[in-house]
């Protein structure tokens, strides 16, 4: 078996319905299929049982958190390369072969993530340069409004992912977790992801300690996924009072910097 998807589900059964016919259709490599569930629902694990019959599945009865949920699918996998991908991504063809012929080129290579587009086909930005606690201000309050906030979210968003004609892999900071496919043995040098992120920011620090473990993380624009991506906030003047998702990227904040300082080291581009 050559590798092993494992797909972070929450409650959005048409979406993973979907997803998993995608992945059949697009995935030639010899795989197996992992579904977690958070706050399982009993119409998912019977749609996965009429319609996906080879698929595992494991379901929790509460919202456990990505960071748990995804580590719960990386344990019970058993090929040297995971692709993990969230349940609104639908997998272009030929994704999963040029991520995996990637990693096999090239052994210094942990992580690497495919270029999303939203399902309008615009470019969807999901590689970045890590966290300060200016960008954490420009992103979460009005000061992004203003030309300087824009100034520090331009930085923070890697611009070169953004090129139609980026033809070539990019190293870079970090990507977001809605599709990382992922080197089994550098998970076992650096360890799973850190389950005291109950959401945001588990995916920047995996990427962190994938660089200072000696690995590189690598955004690769030939390899194509869709992904329904809401953001949660808006980032505007009453929302750390009022909008719990602001809340919950301000904790995981507080954790990743207690954990690497404030500082942002340059990794990738």
């Amino acid at each position: 078996m050559e590798l092993s998807i494992v797909v972070n589900h929450y409650r959005s059964p048409a979406a993973l319905k979907t997803s998993l016919g995608e992945l059949q259709k697009n995935v030639s490599l010899s795989h197996e299929t992992i579904v977690v569930d958070s706050a399982a629902q009993k119409d998912t694990g019977r749609m996965l049982k009429d319609l996906f019959p080879n698929v595992r599945y494991i379901p929790f009865q509460e919202n456990v958190g990505f960071a748990k949920s995804v580590n719960a699918g990386v344990k019970e996998s058993s090929a040297p390369y995971v692709f993990i991908v969230n349940a609104d991504l639908i997998i272009g063809q030929k994704c999963a072969e040029s991520l995996h012929a990637l990693l096999e080129r090239e052994k210094d290579i942990a992580l690497a993530s495919p270029r999303l587009r939203n399902f309008d086909e615009t470019l969807q930005p999901s590689a970045f340069r890590y966290y300060t606690p200016l960008r954490i201000l420009a992103r979460r309050t009005v000061l992004g409004k203003t030309p300087l906030g824009k100034k520090i979210l331009s930085r923070f968003v890697v611009q070169e992912a953004l090129r139609e004609d980026l033809a070539g892999p990019l190293p870079v900071d970090w990507v977001m977790g809605s599709a990382l496919f992922v080197r089994k043995a550098a998970i076992e040098k650096v360890g799973m992801l850190d389950e005291r992120y109950f959401m945001y920011f588990e995916d920047v620090d995996w990427c962190r300690r994938f660089w200072e473990a000696g690995y590189k993380v690598m955004y690769v624009p030939y390899a194509r996924a869709w992904h329904l991506h809401k953001r949660a906030s808006k980032g505007g003047m009453f929302d750390v009072v009022l909008n719990r998702y602001t809340r919950i990227h301000l904790l995981s904040a507080a954790k990743y910097f207690l954990k690497f300082g404030v500082s942002a080291p340059k990794h990738g581009v």
